[in-house]
């Protein structure tokens, strides 16, 4: 069988031999380059993975211990008894510091389990978080969830929101932590105010004794770990994912998404994973290769190919010790470690292709001496392939060689020639039938494009010009000229809001996929925004790919439809508020409930999710569920609006009450009924007021007499009778008959007599007089028009004028009391002169209404007397006068008392002795409780007020040089208790600090400028030791001795000790330098349990017993000079975030062999913030806070 090898050029042939070697000898070198570089890049992925990790995991570890630091140092505070629970403002305050020390803090609340289940909570409120919403449940708020605006002082101010019926034991984070008696995590939640992730670390509270009192509870915010990844720069394209191993989902990303989604009805969701689609493939495909992310325990890694592009996978389980179980994700694209590889692999290409293009060239010219006599054949083949049919065909012959082949070919050429001339001639007459048919077809089109209403344009595809448009475009658009727009590129017109939504328009485009009916926002030339429906097709234009794009406007549909979804918003919102019950039934399914508003929830005394659907028969009892299927069956046959004035109903929770219902019937467009509209009220108030009108008539003190339109009586009460003694039977003589026996028993009975006939011609005045009957009693008589009418039958009134009521009140005892007041008066006016104290008091309306004579004396007015009908701007400069305005404004506002208020005053006279007085000034009341003035009590206390300056600073001073020998706490619990103190400490740092080369120098020093260096050195470390919040313990001899986290239990003891003995080498440092003495330091902590106290009655110290600090002295003492040697449980504690070295294992005296470690230094990506900054940070914060309340103060 004969091989057939495929057709090529004569050149080919000749330059391939060539070339071939050059191109074998370079594949072989760049494959070799490219594998040595894939290793080095598989290399290079590891390390930066397993670095990147380790940071991430270090620094979102740190983040999330947050809440926990701020729930120990509450509960050290709680179990301390340093915390009155009583004091809700001293709770607030202590959790704004911490709110204000960690920003990224959202809410700390606390609750106890006690009989009141008080809870009381400090949130972030604003934009920025940086004020505050007290949060609080108890008691005091009938268990209301009341939301108070946050004062500077730690106190409620005004209230913001109240939500009823809040109960604590039915919250999971407060349940949970009280079952599990342990610290827990709450479930990741959606912050619907920030619209931020959130999570809540929960925890019992309990008091000195360890008995649990409570819980207390610390939102963190997630979205800051959000805003670490994306700076965390792993790579130019990498990106890292924080993923709740339960739940599949993210919980942050180096993207920069938004975690929360938030839905059409207004509310918000947690984004899931398959919302983030370059993380769910990542996770797709690593399955497929066999990979379980999910059920990793340790850090793992591998790489996965997705788009034919390689990238770089690692998962780490976050440390078990945050008791979270989630996993950080990495994923870096192969691409970003290739940068140098591919400039090296340019270079090699480059210098390949020139060895390859002199090859070739080489090649070229063997060949052209070969081919040169085909040329000239060839050039006639390709004229005739251009159009050319009558080329002259010439063979160009080498030096005395003819090809016998290529003249066979020439005449073979000319006879083509012929046939295709011929052919050529047809061609050209059908291209012309078809071109008319083309030019008929195009202007069909453009007018049937130029008369569209829909605005219409056609865009070339890959540039973006603007081809051709229409009338419409222009209109819509609000452009001119036609011609300006034609030859532009779209984005140069400015249509486009939003170039993000432009980019994915065009990509859908590129993926073939056709543009129908998508809304977008566009911009006229003026500026003005719409709402457009985009629909855009592929067409072919001369060769050319366009698109024919066409956009409906619907800015007015859309505006509209967003107003009308406001206003049912709006509607819908009334409706649910209103304090009716409004409720809608279906005619046609049985007056099924299908529609209720909040109101008819709370008159029937069940949920909404218990009454919707449901009708009457199943919700309320027969004979109830009869009478209201009555009312509903009357309203249909009616066909109008029904009112049931007063309906009896028996709720759910058994409250009995009255009911007046409307019920209006809804037609459909047929005009059938399908719906009863109904809105009840509760009216059992108005109906028992009806029913107890006549029982008040009766028993009114007053006597009653009421008289028609016509002036004659029509009514009177038993009242009336006894106190005129007159009988019922009286009345039945007519009215003459009864206004002559009152006259009879009146002094003056004439003017009773003109008083009548003035009522009787200005019936509308209303008028109090009074009157003396003969046997000494006294009547006080109101006359008064009635307005509405009085029916004997029922003795009820009605909406119309009827006549005039007279009431008579015996007034006798009265004006007894009255005489008896003015004497009372008398002898408490001489008791008030005669107390000691200055007293005043005022109306409500501020004016003074008396005082006493030392007041008057001390306010430079000659009696009291001239005090009443004064006000303070009377007496006192305007701007203090406004001040104590409104302090008594308050008081009697509040009807809370301002009891023991001292203040400085200068007496008058050239001396201005300073007097102290104790100011007291309590709210005066009525027999109803109601505030009808303030009372003002002033003493005289200077010379109490010496005394108690004397002694105190007699106490401050023993205060002083107690707290010098002693720690604060400490000191307090010695002046009530002169017993032994002693307490365990579950972790304490202990540090030991001995000067080496110290006997040398007392050799060489006098004794008083030796202990004078020692006083040098040590109050070096006494001022270290403040600045970093830890208790000096001891001095013995050149030895120093320093603790932390005793006796106040602190967080941060560990860094602190560690920065402290840092700060100990570089103070011998400098003083070494500056006496140019040759001493250094030698240090050793450790960390451990301690039990800390005083013991024995005489000169006590506070001291320190325990393993812990016989380890701690062995590290100073085993230790090298100008080092600092640690033990293995101060470097675990230490790790990552100091320099340490390891110096191996140790023979310690009394502990044996021991792994200890050389403390260097900080590490440079730690920050260390001292007890010292902490305090600055929470004095600036709470100095802002009262700044900034002082500036929207009014």
């Amino acid at each position: 069988m004969r091989l057939s090898f495929p057709k090529c050029s004569l050149l080919t042939v000749t330059i391939v031999p060539f070339v071939a070697q050059v191109v074998i000898v370079v594949s072989i070198t760049g494959w070799l380059s490219f594998r040595n570089g894939q290793r080095s890049v598989n290399d290079l992925a590891d390390q930066l993975l397993i670095a990147s990790a380790d940071r991430l995991q270090t620094e979102i570890t740190q983040y999330l211990q947050r809440p926990s630091l701020v729930n120990h140092a509450i509960r050290g505070t709680i179990e301390l008894n340093l915390l009155d629970f009583d004091n809700s403002a001293a709770i607030t305050r202590l959790f704004a510091q911490q709110l204000a020390f960690y920003p990224t803090i959202d809410t700390i609340q606390l609750a106890t389990n006690d009989a009141n289940r008080d809870f009381i909570g400090l949130g972030r409120a604003g934009s920025d978080g940086d004020d505050f919403v007290i949060k609080q449940a108890s008691p005091a708020t009938n268990y209301d969830f009341v939301q108070f605006r946050y004062q500077p002082d730690g106190s409620a101010g005004s209230e913001l929101e109240r939500t009823p019926n809040y109960d604590i034991t039915t919250r999971d984070w407060y349940t949970d932590a009280l079952s599990a008696d342990r610290a827990l995590w709450s479930p990741i939640y959606s912050m619907f105010s920030t619209k931020k992730l959130g999570i809540m670390r929960a925890e019992p509270v309990r008091d000195a004794e360890g008995r649990t009192i409570g819980v207390i509870g610390t939102d963190l915010r997630l979205d800051a770990i959000d805003r670490f990844l994306h700076n965390a720069a792993i790579s130019e394209r990498g990106e890292v994912y924080l993923i709740e191993r339960g739940s599949h989902d993210p919980i942050a990303s180096s993207e920069g998404e938004r975690m929360i989604a938030e839905q059409t009805d207004g509310t918000i969701r947690r984004r899931t994973m398959s919302e983030f689609s370059w993380l769910d493939r990542v996770v797709r495909a690593s399955e497929q290769t066999g990979v379980q992310p999910w059920s990793i325990s340790e850090r793992q890694h591998w790489s996965i190919r997705l788009d034919g592009d390689r990238y770089f996978v690692q998962v780490v389980p976050l440390d078990p010790s945050i008791e979270l179980d989630w996993l950080l994700v990495t994923i870096v694209p192969e691409a970003d470690f290739f940068d140098q590889i591919d400039a090296q692999t340019n270079q090699t290409i480059i210098l390949c292709g020139v060895v390859l293009v002199l090859s070739i060239t080489a090649g070229a010219l063997i060949g052209r001496s070969i081919s040169q006599p085909i040329l000239s054949l060839s050039q006639a083949t390709q004229g005739i392939a251009s159009g050319q049919l009558d080329p002259q065909v010439l063979v160009v012959r080498s030096s005395r060689l003819r090809i016998r082949e290529i003249e066979v070919l020439r005449r073979a050429f000319q006879t083509m020639q012929g046939q295709i001339n011929h052919a050529f001639d047809r061609l050209e007459g059908r291209v012309a039938e078809r071109t008319d048919e083309l030019s008929r077809s195009q202007e069909r089109f453009a007018s049937i494009f130029q008369a569209s209403p829909t605005p219409s344009a056609i865009v070339a595809h890959k540039t973006g010009q603007i081809l051709e448009i229409n009338s419409s475009f222009l209109e819509l658009f609000e452009l001119e000229d036609r011609a300006d727009v034609i030859g532009q590129n779209e984005l140069e017109l400015g249509l486009w809001s939003d170039l993000n939504r432009r980019l994915e328009l065009v990509e859908q485009v590129e993926r073939g996929d056709e543009i129908q009916t998508e809304e977008v926002e566009l911009r006229t030339k003026t500026g003005t925004m719409l709402t457009v429906l985009l629909s855009a097709t592929k067409i072919d234009l001369d060769g050319e790919l366009c698109l024919l794009a066409t956009a409906i406007d619907i800015t007015d549909r859309r505006r509209l439809a967003i107003e009308l979804r406001q206003s049912k918003q709006f509607l819908d919102s009334i409706i649910e508020n209103l304090p009716l019950a409004v409720f809608v039934k279906d005619v046609r399914d049985d007056f099924r409930l299908i529609s209720l508003n909040q109101g008819y929830e709370t008159i029937s005394g069940r949920s909404r999710e218990d009454i919707q659907g449901k009708t009457v028969a199943e919700l309320y009892q027969p004979d109830q569920a009869a009478l209201f299927r009555q009312h509903d069956l009357d309203t249909v046959a009616q066909g109008t609006i029904v009112a049931v004035e007063a309906e009896p109903f028996t709720n759910a929770i058994g409250q009995t009450m009255t009911l007046r219902t409307a019920k209006v019937p809804i037609r459909d467009e047929q005009g059938a009924i399908t719906y009863l509209l109904c809105i009840s009220e509760d009216i059992t108030e108005l109906h028992r007021s009806h029913a107890e009108l006549h029982a008040q008539r009766e028993a009114a003190l007053d006597g009653i007499l009421v008289f028609d339109e016509r002036g004659e009586i029509c009514a009177h009460n038993q009242r009336l009778l006894e106190q005129w003694d007159m009988s019922a039977e009286l009345f039945e003589q007519g009215t003459e008959a009864v206004i002559q026996v009152i006259r009879s028993q009146l002094r003056l009975p004439n003017e009773f007599s003109a008083t009548l006939a003035y009522l009787q011609e200005f019936r509308f005045d209303t008028s109090r007089d009074e009157i003396d009957l003969i046997d000494g009693r006294t009547f006080e008589r109101y006359s008064s028009p009635l307005y509405s009418e009085f029916n004997r039958s029922d003795s009820d009134f009605s909406n119309e004028y009827y006549g005039r009521i007279w009431f008579f009140r015996d007034m006798t005892e009265l004006r007894e009391k009255q005489k008896q007041l003015r004497a009372n008066e008398a002898y408490m006016r001489m008791i008030l002169d005669n107390i000691p104290q200055q007293v005043f008091w005022k109306d409500t309306n501020l004016v003074f209404q008396g005082c006493n004579r030392h007041w008057a004396e001390a306010a430079g007015l000659a009696s009291p007397e001239e005090a009443i009908g004064k006000t303070d701007f009377d007496l006192l400069p305007a701007e203090l006068a406004e001040e104590f305005r409104q302090r008594d404004q308050e008081i009697m506002e509040t009807d809370t008392p301002m009891l023991h208020v001292e203040a400085v005053k200068f007496k008058p006279g050239e001396d201005g002795t300073k007097i102290w007085l104790d100011i007291n000034k309590l709210p005066i009341h009525d027999r109803q409780g109601q505030v009808i003035g303030i009372l003002g009590v002033l003493d005289d206390i200077t010379v109490r007020r010496e005394a108690q300056e004397a002694l105190r600073l007699e106490q401050e001073r023993s205060e002083e040089l107690l707290l010098n020998i002693l720690p604060k706490p400490i000191a307090e619990r010695l002046k009530v208790d002169r017993g032994a103190i002693a307490k365990h400490f579950d972790r304490a740092t202990i540090l030991f600090a001995d000067i080496v080369g110290f006997t040398p120098l007392s050799a060489e020093l006098e004794p008083i400028a030796l202990v004078d260096l020692l006083n040098r050195i040590f109050t070096a470390f006494d001022r270290r030791a403040t600045f970093h919040g830890l208790e000096k313990i001891k001095t013995i001899g050149d030895a120093y001795m320093v603790a932390g986290g005793i006796p106040m239990e602190n967080v941060y003891h560990i860094e602190a000790m560690a920065e402290m003995a840092l700060d100990m080498q570089q103070a011998i440092q400098t003083l070494r330098e500056e006496l140019d003495r040759d001493f250094a330091i030698r240090v050793g902590i450790h960390v451990g349990p301690v039990v800390a106290g005083v013991i024995g009655t005489s000169k006590f110290i506070y001291d320190l017993w325990g393993d812990t600090v016989n380890v701690a002295s062995r590290m100073e003492s085993s230790g090298s000079a100008d080092r600092i040697q640690i033990s293995a449980a101060m470097y675990k504690c230490l790790k990552g975030r100091y320099l340490c070295e390891p110096r191996g294992v140790v023979d310690v005296k009394g502990k044996g062999l021991m792994e200890t470690y050389w403390l260097n230094a900080r590490s440079p990506f730690h920050r260390y913030v001292s007890e010292a900054e902490r305090l600055q940070f929470q004095e600036r914060d709470a100095q802002q806070r009262e700044a900034n309340q002082n500036q929207t103060s009014p």
